[in-house]
């Protein structure tokens, strides 16, 4: 008779599930293993679930070889460590993780946040139970911040589209569908595209409207180890970069939504650009090759400025247009947007 657990006055009975229902995949660069450590142990404080059905597949982004076993701190778990020989970034580090994955569902984790809470895992294999066909299951998140006071707190995100974390993707529809991280985007943006096509050819979402994670703030993490000036560099560069990838893979997938897409990526990039204001010489040369190339790629659907596209960006609404004028979007596009 399964034994019936009591969390914050929900009644729990352990599911039984098929051998290894769930692939946890965690990529990790650095020396000190001990990062992991809050991340385990929320998995491996889990109830409702069993452990044995799941397995933690940790992928070393180009480190040495732990000096401490994991298996021995946390024996509950099953956990599994591969090596890469080189640093590939977050990107290449979850897509090598999907081939040794062996779970009915995968879920990506980063080695330095944690589950929401001890039933995380176990709201999910509900929607599993409740949808057995899903092919993704997203659910919300919380997200560390610190307030004005530089105080750190928790809020609450709603359904990311941009981020693979409070989501389980059934891995045979991964697979048939062969979609991955794409090669090529190693630091920012690579959730973006994978989102953006396993998002587009699902069939069965399941939204859960309950937190099962949480994304912690990490001072030392990639994205806080440089200047505000520089991360934006690199946000315009790489979202960019990121766009290039996905009209090459609309051409493949989805060339019925380009012409959509160019006229949302063109004004998505016009207020980011105007909102970081950057005013660099070297940026604004690196960023027309860029854009030269997507419009040479998509040449067929290029229109340059439109009246329609003008009508986006003059209702658009968002955190980057805010107090920026949409009158010169003309302007940016013939400066930016040459394929000579």
């Amino acid at each position: 008779m399964k034994k019936a657990l009591f969390t914050d006055q929900v009644r729990i009975i352990p599911y039984q599930f098929d051998h290894r229902e769930l692939s946890i995949i965690v990529p990790f660069h650095g020396k000190d293993n001990r990062v992991l450590y809050s991340l385990l142990s929320s998995i491996a404080r889990q109830v409702g679930v069993k452990l044995a059905q799941i397995e933690v597949i940790v992928i070393i982004d180009g480190g040495d070889h732990f000096s401490i076993n994991l298996k021995d701190i946390f024996p509950d778990l099953n956990i599994k460590l591969f090596y890469l020989p080189k640093v590939v970034g977050p990107g290449p580090t979850r897509s090598e993780g999907l081939k040794h994955a062996h779970g009915r569902f995968v879920m990506f984790c980063d080695a330095d946040d944690q589950l929401y809470s001890c039933t995380s895992l176990f709201l999910m294999w509900q929607q599993v139970q409740k949808n057995p066909t899903a092919q993704i299951i997203m659910a919300k998140y919380a997200n560390e911040q610190l307030n004005a006071s530089k105080q750190p707190y928790l809020a609450t995100w709603d359904y990311n589209f941009g981020s693979v974390y409070p989501s389980w993707f059934n891995l045979e529809f991964l697979r048939s569908y062969k979609i991955d991280f794409h090669p090529a985007l190693h630091r920012y943006y690579e959730d973006t595209f994978f989102m953006g096509v396993a998002f587009r050819i699902a069939k069965k979402v399941v939204f859960l409207d309950k937190k099962i994670y949480t994304h912690t703030l990490n001072p030392n993490s990639l994205i806080h180890q440089s200047s505000i000036a520089s991360r934006q560099k690199a946000f315009l560069t790489e979202f960019c970069r990121e766009n290039y990838y996905w009209f090459k893979e609309s051409q493949r997938r989805f060339p019925q939504t380009i012409q959509n897409d160019l006229n949302n990526f063109i004004v998505s990039l016009y207020y980011m650009y105007y909102q970081y204001n950057l005013n660099d010489k070297e940026l604004d040369e690196r960023l027309k090759v860029i854009l030269g190339k997507i419009v040479k790629y998509n040449k067929n659907f290029w229109q340059g400025w439109t009246t329609q596209i003008q009508i986006i960006a003059d209702k658009t609404v968002s955190t980057d247009s805010a107090g920026i004028s949409s009158q010169n979007l003309k302007k940016f596009i013939s400066t930016f947007f040459n394929n000579d």
